[in-house]
């Protein structure tokens, strides 16, 4: 979504290049690798870093489980790399590392930068970044009764349906969409209003859920439960 490979650098190589280990876990990247290959290879010691592409990337990681990723060449020149992240199933972060100062010596920047957030090394964005970020999503995802699996409409569709059953509720179910990665996205049905779904997106960063200005790092959950979910449930004073 948001690295560009064709078009955007005049001095991309446009020859091949195919000198990657075969290894059990990384098969069909070097196959997919062989039809789109536009990007300056790098020499990286990293066993998460692999010279592929965009599309090559997508490819692999479809078939892997949810919070996989692959660290690989940016677009945007040798000062940059890109890790792409599956955040949840058919939705991708592509996070831009920017590098600080280094030595010709050097392959990689002993300082490095997602946004304004400073690390020394690539483990150490894996450690501080990606593994804290994975934890929230599991964590957001093993509320079963809360967690929708699907598409906008389908979430939708069930809460104009518990809204129907029982008007006084406002129902509310998070989801996952696509066009939104890295983002739990909460949907509910305001007291008498069942056309107009609202719409609320909650940030998974290493801190904790950014909703409304705030970090939290516990499931958000309203006070109204559904139908579907008798339970009591607690959403913080900031929603």
């Amino acid at each position: 979504i948001y690295d560009y490979w064709d078009g955007e650098r005049s001095s991309l190589l446009e020859t091949p290049y195919f000198n990657i280990k075969p290894e059990e876990d990384y098969p069909q990247i070097v196959e997919a690798n062989k039809r789109i290959s536009r990007y300056i290879p790098r020499k990286i010691n990293h066993p998460k870093y692999k010279n592929v592409s965009l599309s090559a990337a997508l490819e692999f990681l479809s078939e892997r489980d949810v919070g996989d990723f692959i660290i690989r060449p940016s677009s945007k020149g040798t000062d940059h790399l890109t890790i792409t992240w599956k955040f949840y199933n058919d939705c991708f972060q592509h996070l831009d590392v920017r590098e600080g100062p280094k030595n010709p010596s050097e392959l990689v920047s002993k300082t490095l930068y997602i946004g304004d957030a400073k690390f020394e090394s690539l483990e150490d964005i894996v450690e501080r970044y990606i593994h804290p970020c994975n934890q929230l999503v599991k964590m957001m995802m093993s509320h079963k009764k809360k967690f929708i699996e699907g598409g906008q409409d389908y979430i939708e569709e069930i809460l104009r349906e518990d809204k129907m059953n029982e008007s006084k509720i406002i129902p509310y179910y998070f989801g996952c969409f696509s066009n939104a990665p890295q983002y739990f996205v909460l949907c509910y049905l305001p007291k008498q209003d069942i056309k107009h779904v609202v719409t609320e997106y909650i940030k998974v960063k290493p801190q904790g859920l950014y909703f409304h200005g705030e970090y939290f790092t516990t499931c958000l959950l309203y006070t109204s439960p559904s139908p579907r979910d008798r339970q009591k449930s607690r959403m913080p004073s900031s929603a």
